[in-house]
């Protein structure tokens, strides 16, 4: 079961006096596309539960909907119930630890989600280019203003001058540099593929962890 919130819902429908989900906008768990599931009839079952079957309209997969302890007083999730899929959609969640994370910085934490976002739109070219640049944000986020002014490389190369760091850590930083500009510079024999823009987006939260996250939790 994965649970979805107010923003998956598209629109509401009035029966009688109660508010139920009509349309949900989601990532197939299927076909991976972005569809708005259509909700045709809410069944009820014991202890406030309501079950909603749909269909996918792209590939035609069957999904099961579920509201937990649902109220339908007003068009909100938001203290009125719970709402379920019977399964992970497809695509990547962005770390709530990075999201959440005030160390990080507002700029960076968009150049993250907007990485994950273009992943899960299946654009891997754009995943590879995003990707370098969130790389760039942490780079210059760590280094002086002087240092900043390098290339990508030379950055990476100085980050064991202001922090503490072993030979892995640089090769994972120096592997999403290199991925970043197969997306940077077309080319029909190195285009990236999804397996290669997962990998630069997973190595990128790596970084981000080892340098934001872990010393929070430390402390």
């Amino acid at each position: 079961m994965y649970q979805l919130c107010d923003d998956n819902v598209a629109n509401w429908r009035k029966e009688t006096t109660t508010y139920f989900p009509s349309a949900i906008d989601l990532r197939c768990p299927h076909c991976r596309r972005i569809v708005s599931f259509e909700i045709k009839r809410w069944h009820s079952a014991p202890h406030k539960i309501w079950v909603g079957p749909s269909r996918c309209p792209g590939c035609g997969s069957s999904s099961l909907f579920l509201l937990v302890g649902f109220e339908g007083k007003a068009k909100t999730l938001d203290g009125h119930g719970r709402l379920f899929i019977d399964r992970e959609p497809g695509g990547r969640t962005p770390l709530p630890e990075i999201l959440n994370n005030d160390e990080i910085g507002e700029a960076l934490r968009r150049a993250y989600s907007s990485a994950v976002s273009v992943f899960n739109s299946g654009e891997w070219n754009a995943t590879a280019v995003l990707t370098r640049r969130l790389l760039e944000g942490v780079t210059k986020s760590l280094l002086n203003e002087e240092d900043q002014k390098l290339t990508l490389a030379k950055q990476i190369e100085k980050l064991p001058s202001v922090r503490d760091l072993d030979a892995p850590i640089i090769t994972i930083a120096d592997a999403i540099r290199k991925g970043g500009n197969l997306g940077a510079h077309f080319d029909l024999e190195k285009e990236p593929d999804q397996r290669v823009s997962e990998l630069m987006l997973e190595l990128a939260e790596e970084l981000i962890e080892y340098f934001y996250v872990l010393p929070a939790r430390i402390s």
